[in-house]
Parts: C-alpha cells; structure tokens; sequence
C-alpha cells in the first residue's frame, strides 16, 4: 500500500541522518530529503537507502507535505519554520530554535499565526519532555513529593558530539556549546516551572584535541525569586555519551529512607527503560 503521509527532513547532518533513519523505520511514512551537499547525501542514502531527494528547500517547500523536519543550521532555522507554517505544513524544528532571540520570537508569531489558519503546528525538539523517566521526575517535583528543591545540576561533557559532527561549525561559531546543548537550562525550566530571576555564566576554551568549541566548557548558574539555584556544567572535554541531574531537596520529614526510597524506584525505572 503506498504511503501518503510525507514527511520531509531538511538537513542531513548527524542529527537530520538520525531523524531520517529512525522516520523511515517506522514504516508508516514516505520519507523525503532535502541536503544540498553531495556528501551528506551518500551518507545518508548509505544508512537508509534511496530516498527522494531536493538540492534546495524552495523545491522541497513546493511539493507541499504534511511535515518538515528542519536539522540544518541554527541560522538557517527561522526562515525555513516560517515559510513551511505560511504554507499549513507542520515544522519539527531541530533545538535551540535559532541563534537570535528576535527570530525566535518571528517563529513563536509565526506558529499562532499558522494554528489559527491552518492549525499547522510547530514544535521544537526537545525530546528529553518526553523520556517517561524524566516525566515522573517532573510529577514528583509538581506534587511536593521531594519536599522543597533548593537546587538542580546539570552535567553534561560529549566530546563525542565534535567527533560526529559533519560541519565542525562549533570550532568557529561563538557560544557553540550553548547552543548545542540547549536541552540543559530547557529541562531545567521544564522540570521546575520556574523563571530565573539572574543568569551568570562563566566559559574558556583550551586543550589540545583533534576537535574544539568556542568555549569547550563552561558553568551557569541561575537564581531565582526564591531560596533555589541551578547550576548547568557543559564541556566538549568528556568522552563520555550520558548527562547526568541531581536534585538536592528540603523535605518536612526524615529524608533518610524516603529518599532511599525515592532512588530505588527511579533506578528500578531506568533499568527497565534501558533494558
């Protein structure tokens, strides 16, 4: 039976590869390409075959289908999501929504515009709202079952991130790191529900490696109207594949056992999740 939900992916990166690869596994969806690169292309036609493909996204954008997903670069961003919701087609748009907060702000009056007329939806890929292990977590805060949270910390080191990337654009690009791993203050912000009042931050780089960043690590703190900070540590120093966030909380009653308790059930959960 043929296959009429489209879905095209703009940019075939390392992240528009995975994108692609893991649509058409679905088995549900035509899947499309558009890259202009000649490279990038036989990357990806060698992780999920031949797929039809567009060298520019004005001819992907003319054939109208039912979904773009946009993984090319952050600059690239805001006028790709605009054009697409202006044609009623649902945008996927790869994190963080752009490198200015003015196109940001396009793309936000772009996407009500676009659900009132056409009821298009945009949305940005920040899957970790998602992961039902973090959703509990997030429950648990909502409901006060950790008590009152007086402090979250983030950290995350990828160096395997540069490895993979095809651009290397990170080397060059000021705030790279930042941007690469928006996930962080937006988990934080998801998790807790909260607005920083104060941002601070600290960054360098340095280091003798194949690969760099501008910075390649850096420290945020933010604080808040309330007794509360986060802490974000991010560093493309690591080889390492997995953050990892830690809650420090104020609870009413003993904490001994019931935050052993509260330990036992999330690392029972992610067992199972990663079984």
């Amino acid at each position: 039976m043929a296959l009429t939900r489209r879905v095209i992916v703009v940019g075939l990166g390392s992240i528009g590869r995975r994108h692609a690869r893991l649509l058409n596994a679905r088995g549900d969806l035509a899947v499309e390409l558009c890259e202009p690169a000649p490279a990038n292309l036989e990357l990806a036609y060698a992780e999920v075959g031949w797929l039809p493909t567009y060298g520019t996204y004005t001819e992907a954008l003319r054939t109208r289908p039912e979904l773009m997903v946009i993984a090319t670069p952050h600059g690239l961003h805001c006028e790709q999501t605009v054009r697409a919701l202006e044609q009623g087609i649902h945008v996927l748009c790869e994190k963080p929504m752009s490198d200015r907060l003015a196109d940001a702000r396009t793309m936000l009056a772009a996407a009500d515009r676009a659900r009132q007329r056409s009821g298009a939806v945009l949305s940005i890929g920040f899957m970790l709202h998602f992961h039902p292990l973090l959703a509990r977590l997030k429950q648990l805060v909502a409901d006060g079952a950790l008590g009152a949270v007086l402090h979250v910390h983030y950290n995350v080191g990828s160096y395997i991130t540069l490895v993979n990337s095809r651009s290397r654009y990170q080397a060059d690009l000021e705030g790279a790191l930042l941007l690469d791993y928006a996930h962080q203050p937006d988990f934080i912000y998801w998790l807790l529900g909260e607005k920083p009042v104060g941002v601070s931050m600290a960054a360098a780089q340095g280091g003798q490696f194949e690969h760099t960043s501008m910075p390649n690590v850096l420290a945020l703190t933010c604080d808040y109207a309330r007794p509360l900070l986060t802490t974000i540590h991010l560093n493309y120093l690591d080889n390492v594949r997995l953050g990892w966030v830690a809650c420090s909380v104020l609870s009413p009653e003993p904490t001994g056992c019931r935050m052993g308790a509260l330990d036992q059930m999330l690392d029972d959960q992610a067992r199972g999740l990663l079984r």
